[in-house]
């Protein structure tokens, strides 16, 4: 798709949005017949490629979910934890196989399970009660549960830090010479929550040893995969420069 497809869709005004309108085209079938999109196209003045790419990329658009009325998460914490295929022969009972579509990822990684009907998303135990989903009975309203708990001290759990301490912290850490602390980093262990868990101090060090006094570092702040929330650090070996991401 085109890199300026985002502000061609609204070219026309936030009331008359081209993402919009491809939603609403979708909502009679779950998907915009052709004759539309080219329609779209020449009004927006858009490439007929483009609304098509756009189209078939979101999934409540795309010809595939056509039809359907329930979608099974294929995000990779689903497929990892094994559970989707339990999922699909629970609800072959309530739909048939033309009815049941597909979705990537609903944010629901913590729990697995995870499905969306009618407007909700729902994971973990509703997929064994889904009965009382369709009922719509108190409490089957797709909110997701947590079990929040810690090895040793908790730190993402625990209680948050005001901004005056996390300046404290940041500021006796920047006070420690360059070795000391990515001394301290490698014992610790630390590694960043993306998929890889790569090692933090490895990054840091690398940053550090790169020739050059200008440093440049190239993070990927776009977290596509809503139920992972995966955090990283950055470090330039200059101590007025630290940023968290």
């Amino acid at each position: 798709m085109s890199k300026n497809l985002s502000s061609l869709s609204g070219r026309q005004g936030l009331q008359n949005n081209l993402f919009e309108r491809l939603g609403q085209l979708s909502e009679p079938a779950g998907a915009p017949e052709k004759e539309d999109l080219q329609k779209l196209a020449d009004e927006f003045l858009v490439g007929s490629a483009n609304v098509y790419g756009a189209a078939t990329f979101y999934d409540f658009t795309r010809p595939e979910n056509k039809g359907k009325k329930i979608y099974v998460c294929n995000g990779s914490a689903c497929l990892a934890a094994g559970t989707q295929d339990k999922l699909r022969a629970k609800l072959a009972t309530h739909f048939s196989e033309e009815e049941i579509g597909e979705m990537c990822c609903l944010g629901r990684c913590h729990e697995n399970s995870a499905f969306h009907y009618q407007g909700h998303n729902y994971s973990g135990e509703n997929a064994e009660r889904f009965d009382q989903v369709i009922a719509q009975e108190p409490g089957c309203d797709g909110r997701d549960n947590y079990r929040v708990a810690s090895r040793g001290r908790a730190i993402l759990s625990g209680p948050a830090l005001t901004p005056a301490e996390c300046s404290q912290v940041v500021e006796t850490l920047l006070a420690q010479d360059a070795e000391s602390l990515l001394a301290s980093i490698r014992t610790s262990g630390l590694r960043g929550r993306g998929g890889a868990g790569f090692p933090s101090y490895f990054k840091m060090d690398a940053c550090r040893k790169a020739p050059g006094d200008t440093k440049f570092i190239v993070c990927n702040a776009d977290e596509g995969d809503p139920g992972s929330f995966p955090t990283a650090t950055c470090w330039s070996n200059n101590p007025s420069w630290y940023s968290p991401d």
